[in-house]
């Protein structure tokens, strides 16, 4: 083979392995696209379902509330109308029933008034008002710990006499209408208290505040109604209100 030949052959080799390069860099340029385009697809499902659960969690946020209000009113109603005793001192008992939310079972103990140096405030249901930061903070922990540290915000660092102490044997007292009164238990006080601060966890679980995660926060704020809940809360403030 003189070098004519030679150089004929290795130029058709070079071609065949040129033309099999281009081929195999095509196949792979194709492929490429396929999975540019695939991924594309795959993102605008991912931001579909990401705005359809926003919209849902933002739905279901919004049931729960109206739930909670409902529930909420209902048992407001259930004290309005509640029978009312003929008998005055029976009387003025509902009437305190009413505005602290604590049963009735213990308000025949009420006892004398203390005289005190301090402005002391009562002890019932209603809507405390408290910076949006500082409740998403505690709120942010989900645990019965973070909640307790709340109620110390609430009702020891920002107040200048606490409405609750524990005396002895489960004897627990509440500050109302200027007398202490026996709360056996304390499962009237665990109520308000735990009731005055899931409302300020309610108003504050939102999906600017927590996203997609919202129902995770929803779900341990119903948890705090459970009649555990409550035990195991009045049994941590103990030595927080002992005197």
């Amino acid at each position: 083979m003189d070098s004519k030949e030679v150089i004929t052959v290795l130029k058709r080799y070079i071609n065949n392995k040129f033309t099999n390069t281009n081929l195999i860099l095509k196949s792979i340029d194709s492929k490429l696209n396929n999975l540019i385009c695939y991924m594309d697809q795959t993102k605008g499902v991912v931001d579909s379902n990401e705005k359809k659960i926003k919209t849902l969690n933002t739905y279901l946020y919004k049931a729960m509330r109206n739930l909670h209000t409902l529930i909420e009113n209902s048992s407001e109603m259930a004290f309005v109308t509640g029978t009312v005793p003929e008998d005055d001192e029976l009387c003025n008992l509902n009437e305190l029933e009413i505005k602290t939310g604590l049963p009735k079972k213990n308000e025949n103990k009420v006892i004398k008034k203390v005289v005190s140096n301090c402005d002391m405030i009562e002890l019932k249901s209603e809507n405390l008002v408290v910076k949006d930061s500082v409740v998403i903070k505690f709120l942010k922990s989900k645990d019965i710990n973070s909640d307790i540290n709340f109620f110390k915000y609430l009702y020891f660092d920002n107040i200048e006499c606490c409405p609750i102490r524990y005396l002895n044997k489960n004897n627990y007292q509440y500050w109302c209408d200027g007398s202490w009164c026996d709360d056996n238990g304390g499962e009237g006080i665990a109520d308000i208290l735990v009731n005055n601060i899931t409302k300020l966890y309610m108003k504050n679980n939102t999906y600017d505040n927590f996203g997609t995660n919202i129902d995770k926060f929803q779900s341990y704020i119903y948890s705090m109604s459970d009649k555990k809940y409550k035990e195991n809360f009045i049994k941590k403030i103990k030595e927080l209100v002992r005197i």
